[in-house]
């Protein structure tokens, strides 16, 4: 069973074994990989740890994130970091190998601040 948790204080990698408070947001995505996104004003950081330690970080605004939840859009960002849209999964891959998936809801409620209207 996946889990999403809202912390407050967030201060390093934030795992089951080694859960911090916070405003930013943690959805586990399985034993070895989490991802962790933080509240950057306009922005979102999204935050991938593995067994305990950084990994992956990228930032982006919020509404070019808010548009791919809403939109036929299939890809979001390039590079290490990137997720994939498929009907209502997206799928996170880190350096070219597939570390996870999770629900577009799961994602909408773990993503900070406000939804653009």
């Amino acid at each position: 069973m996946r889990r999403t948790l809202v912390l407050s204080n967030f201060t390093s990698a934030v795992t089951p074994n080694n859960i911090r408070a916070s405003s930013d947001r943690l959805i586990f995505l399985n034993d070895e990989y989490s991802l962790t996104l933080e509240d950057h004003g306009k922005g979102a950081r999204f935050v991938v740890a593995k067994n305990d330690n950084g990994f992956i970080c990228r930032k982006e605004k919020k509404s070019t994130v808010y548009k791919f939840f809403q939109t036929s859009a299939i890809h979001l960002f390039k590079g290490r970091l990137q997720l994939d849209k498929q009907d209502d999964i997206i799928t996170i891959s880190a350096k070219g190998k597939v570390i996870g998936t999770a629900d577009v809801e799961e994602f909408q409620t773990a993503l900070p601040g406000q939804v653009p209207a």
